[in-house]
């Protein structure tokens, strides 16, 4: 697949990251502007002649850090994906970052082509065009889409033909009051985008006569609940490799394998909590689960075994600060586990043997 021309901020007060990064960049034909601390990356996140498809944010700038930007980009750019970078431990700045919605926190040193990669592993993702004219309305809309593939916004349809200059959308998500005759947009798009798909969506659905004069205009529209449906529009959506999910605490660490096992195909789910991740779990269907044992209470092997009986096709693997007592008694009942430090090397390893045995 080409690549698409995406545009990309990239935000921090270290020159050479910074130049070397956007350099890199513009090699592989993204067109980049750069910004040497906060207060500049915010003019660009409020310049409305130039669209941010994806962002990577210093979380430490002068001026402001990567979380007022990335703050600015949910008020004035919701469609941006958003990257943070970041050589310090800074839990708190983190999680704020993953509440308003992130992609990826990348810890300090990197390679660039863990950068490269990440752009692979948000264009690999569906990419869903939301047009609405009422962008505040639309924002939760596009924060609920962005937690399962990449959503833009747009309110008009000119702005969405720039965006085609850029990227092909795989679904096009229209509000029902987005033009009094949707009609001709629908045509446009089926001419322009005949593989993607298309739904009609409004707050309490769209209503049945509305539905029958749109589906004179293509019948194979999909119409959905704005509030209630969206997840609906990914059916059929399906990861070309095996689904792992993360379960910890650690956020840097987890990050890090992310990108990781994203760089080898891998669809990859991130969760701070074991609820969390039970009710992802069940969203999807998960091959791996990797769980740090500190989150688990009470007796780990009984743990496993509810774990099983739920998700029969889900294998868990524990990791672990250090040797304890239990990892013998793990070993015994054929749990597999994983001792820190290591490397994702050695996770990738897991997931395969594991592959191969079932």
């Amino acid at each position: 697949m080409e690549n698409p021309k995406l545009n990309i901020l990239v935000a921090d007060d270290e020159d050479g990251l910074r130049i070397s990064l956007s350099s890199i960049l513009e090699l592989e034909g993204y067109n980049v502007r750069e910004a040497a601390d906060g207060q500049e990356a915010i003019n660009i996140i409020q310049d409305p002649s130039f669209d941010i498809d994806v962002a990577f944010l210093d979380i430490r700038m002068p001026s402001f850090t990567g979380v007022d930007a990335l703050r600015e980009i949910s008020l004035h750019k919701p469609s941006t994906t958003a990257v943070m970078m970041t050589a310090y431990a800074m839990n708190d700045l983190i999680r704020e970052a993953l509440a308003l919605g992130v992609f990826a926190c990348v810890s300090k040193p990197f390679e660039i082509d863990v950068m490269l990669q990440t752009i692979v592993e948000i264009c690999s993702k569906p990419l869903v065009l939301v047009l609405d004219k009422d962008l505040n309305a639309a924002k939760p809309v596009v924060k609920k889409i962005k937690q399962i593939a990449v959503a833009t916004l747009q309110g008009s349809i000119e702005s969405a033909k720039a965006l085609l200059l850029r990227r092909i959308p795989d679904i096009v998500l229209i509000d029902k009051n987005f033009e009094e005759d949707l009609a001709p947009i629908i045509f446009l798009l089926k001419t322009e985008l005949p593989k993607a798909k298309i739904a009609i969506m409004g707050e309490g659905g769209v209503g049945a006569q509305t539905e029958s004069i749109l589906k004179e205009a293509s019948s194979e529209l999909l119409f959905i609940d704005k509030l209630t449906q969206i997840e609906t529009i990914f059916k059929g959506y399906t990861p070309s490799a095996a689904t792992v999910a993360i379960v910890s605490d650690n956020i840097l660490e987890s990050n890090n394998l992310k990108l990781a096992l994203a760089a080898k195909s891998y669809d990859v789910s991130y969760f701070q909590t074991v609820n969390d991740a039970f009710t992802g779990i069940s969203a999807k269907k998960t091959s791996t689960v990797f769980i740090d044992s500190k989150l688990i209470s009470g007796n780990l092997i009984s743990f496993n075994a509810e774990l099983k009986k739920q998700f029969p096709d889900s294998e868990a693997i524990y990791m672990f600060d250090y040797e304890t007592s239990i990892n013998a008694q793990l070993s015994q009942q054929n749990i597999r586990y994983i001792q820190r430090p290591f490397d994702p090397v050695d996770i990738i390893k897991l997931i395969t043997e594991g592959s191969k045995n079932g």
